[in-house]
C-alpha cells in the first residue's frame, strides 16, 4: 500500500486558487507528508488525470483528497468525487483498471472555532456604528448557509452587529444585507469574504452591487491570508 495526498481546487483557471492549492500542497509536505500533489476539477492538471497518472506513475493505490472549499455543497459532495469515480464524498474506493483503489475523500473547511476567533482577533473591538458581513458564495443547499450563519453567530457573541450575505445562492445578497445593517444604525460596514480565492463573477458582480449603493465599507482579506497556525 502506497499513499498519496490530492490538494484538489475547484478551477485552475483562477490564479488566486492555484495560489491557495500551490500554497496547501506546500504546507503538507513541508510538514512531512510525501506524494502531495495538485489537482482541479475544471481545467489542469485535472483531478481524474492526476489520480491516474500517481497510480501508475508512482504505484500509489490509496489515495486522500482535499477539496479545497470553505463549505459543503453539490460541487464538493457530488461534482468533485464523481470526476474521481466515487457515487459521492462518502465513496471509499474505485477501478483504475483491473485495481481497486481506495479513496478518503475529506470534507469543506466548515466552521473552525480556531478561525472564527482570529477573526474576531483581526477584526478588534465591536463598535456600536459598524456592522459586518460575512459574505460567502451559497449554494442550493442549506450547509452553506449554516455555516456562514455559525461564523456570523460567533462574531455577534463577540459583540459585533452581523448579517451574512451570498454572491450566488442565498436568501441576502451582499447589498441588501448592507442596508440591513445600515437600517440598524451602521454607518461603517466591514466585509468578511468567507471564500479560499474571492474574485470569480458572481463575487465581483456583488461587490459592483455593492458599489453602487454608495455605502462606505471596507473589505478584508479572504480567509485563506489568516496566519496558518489558526
Amino acid at each position: 500500500m502506497k499513499t498519496g495526498i490530492i490538494v484538489l481546487g475547484k478551477n485552475s483557471a483562477s490564479t488566486g486558487e492555484q495560489k491557495v492549492v500551490a500554497e496547501c500542497c506546500r504546507y503538507i509536505a513541508e510538514h512531512g507528508h510525501r506524494n502531495v500533489y495538485p489537482a482541479f476539477h475544471f481545467g489542469e492538471p485535472r483531478s481524474d488525470r492526476v489520480l491516474k497518472r500517481m497510480f501508475l506513475d508512482e504505484g500509489i493505490d490509496t489515495f486522500c483528497v482535499l477539496p479545497m472549499a470553505v463549505a459543503e455543497g453539490n460541487l464538493t459532495i457530488w461534482n468533485m468525487p464523481k470526476r474521481i469515480g466515487l457515487p459521492d464524498n462518502s465513496g471509499s474506493w474505485t477501478m483504475i483498471g483491473n485495481h481497486d483503489v481506495a479513496i478518503r475523500f475529506a470534507t469543506a473547511l466548515g466552521y473552525s472555532g480556531y478561525l472564527a476567533s482570529a477573526i474576531a482577533d483581526r477584526l478588534g473591538t465591536p463598535s456600536d456604528d459598524t456592522g459586518v458581513i460575512v459574505f460567502t458564495h451559497g449554494s442550493k443547499l442549506s450547509l452553506s448557509e449554516k455555516t456562514a450563519g455559525r461564523y456570523a453567530s460567533y462574531l455577534s457573541e463577540c459583540g459585533w452587529k452581523v448579517s451574512c450575505a451570498f454572491s450566488e445562492t442565498g436568501p441576502i445578497t451582499l447589498a441588501e444585507a448592507a442596508e440591513k445593517l445600515s437600517s440598524d444604525g451602521c454607518a461603517r460596514l466591514i466585509i468578511l469574504p468567507l471564500f479560499l480565492s474571492p474574485g470569480g463573477k458572481s463575487y465581483l458582480e456583488a461587490i459592483k452591487e455593492l458599489d453602487a449603493t454608495g455605502k462606505e465599507y471596507v473589505l478584508t482579506p479572504p480567509i485563506s491570508e489568516y496566519p496558518e497556525d489558526w
